[in-house]
């Protein structure tokens, strides 16, 4: 059963303490539900890298440029609050799959957003990975799942009844986006090379091709943000659990 985002979660401030000890067992997964607001967007833009700028520039649909541009100022400030920086001040650096990170830092993060929804993650140091679904918007599911799900998944799709299978698709979805983030590979391992399972009270890895070791090694955890969207968490080893938190910080 997915993890549920529990508002109780966000009364204290999690960045008032060293990096190491906030995060030894806790994944703080942030969420930012905003708007396709102009005067955002502009306000985001002045926040961002020339590198940046110019992707945003290259892409041809303004509300898919607009919400890149919010989402990435938003992971900019949130980073800023770790670092003590501000948020112009963040220098990003890419791995060879385009995964960003910040050199010479312990701070670990990940961003997915879906539709005005954003999600982010931040770790100490532990490898983490994130992806957010709006389960409202329109994706031919069974068309989509045989061509991307293992075996597995299928079985556990097919077995759902029809009205449950749209939410099934996207638990299932976000789980392998989210493990494949963590491991900053993109898409370079096939999506069925490897099976996630969601049983229960619990959601696991259930094997990669080649790997024997890789379900001990990651943990998977689904989060229920609220009614029309859902998220996925992966992170390295078992020893953590999923603090849930709204940003901007109320």
């Amino acid at each position: 059963m997915p993890l549920k985002f529990d508002a109780g979660q966000r009364l204290h401030r999690p960045w008032a303490c060293s990096l190491k000890k906030q995060f030894e067992a806790e994944i703080k997964l942030w969420t930012y539900h905003f708007q396709d607001d102009t005067n955002e967007m502009l306000g985001s833009y002045s926040l961002l890298s020339r590198d940046e700028r110019d992707r945003a520039d290259r892409m041809q649909k303004t509300i898919a440029r607009d919400r890149f541009i919010i989402v990435r100022a938003g992971l900019r400030k949130l980073l800023a609050r770790y670092l003590d920086a501000e948020p112009d001040e963040v220098t990003f650096s890419y791995g060879d799959h385009g995964k960003p990170y910040i050199e010479k830092s312990n701070l670990v993060f990940n961003v997915s957003h879906s539709g005005n929804m954003a999600a982010y993650v931040v770790s100490y140091r532990r490898k983490i990975g994130v992806d957010v679904e709006c389960v409202g918007r329109k994706v031919s599911h069974e068309q989509v799942a045989r061509r991307f799900f293992a075996p597995e998944e299928m079985v556990a799709l097919q077995a759902k009844p029809e009205e449950e299978r749209s939410r099934a698709f996207f638990d299932i979805w976000t789980l392998k986006e989210a493990y494949l983030k963590a491991r900053g590979t993109g898409i370079s391992i096939p999506l069925n090379s490897f099976a996630v399972e969601v049983s229960g009270h619990s959601e696991k890895l259930l094997r990669e091709d080649g790997d024997l070791e890789a379900s001990a090694r990651w943990k998977l955890v689904s989060v229920n943000i609220c009614a029309d969207y859902v998220a996925a968490v992966c992170g390295e080893g078992q020893d953590w659990q999923v603090g849930c938190y709204k940003w901007p910080e109320s």
